[in-house]
């Protein structure tokens, strides 16, 4: 079993969305479904990045930062330049966005 079949598993039994199901199912396959194929893009995306960033393992253990071009389609992300540091900036951007609004969340509750 990989990574995505366990995913897809978790899923089902916590019954998550079956967008959610759909999404993880796919990570590491193709387009996966028409629907979905925008959020697939999100997460392997978020994926690579944080690759690139080596979140969550040892330094220099990471894997590579493989990003698809197909999932920078399916953003409109694809064009000149350099379109995986576009993105890759966009990403940093909404998470320094978001980890702020949760830090000040946490502080209310605290």
């Amino acid at each position: 079993m990989d990574l995505t079949e366990a995913g897809a598993l978790v899923t089902a039994k916590w019954n998550l969305p079956d967008t959610l199901q759909e999404v993880i199912a796919h990570q590491h396959g193709g387009e996966g479904p028409a629907d979905y194929r925008t959020y697939i893009a999100i997460l392997r995306l978020a994926e690579a990045l944080t690759h690139e960033l080596g979140v969550g393992y040892l330094p220099g253990q990471s894997p590579d930062a493989n990003y698809r071009k197909l999932d920078l389609s399916a953003l409109g992300s694809v064009g000149e330049g350099a379109p995986w540091e576009a993105a890759r900036k966009n990403m940093e951007i909404a998470a320094e966005i978001a980890l702020a609004t949760m830090g000040d969340l946490l502080a209310d509750l605290g």
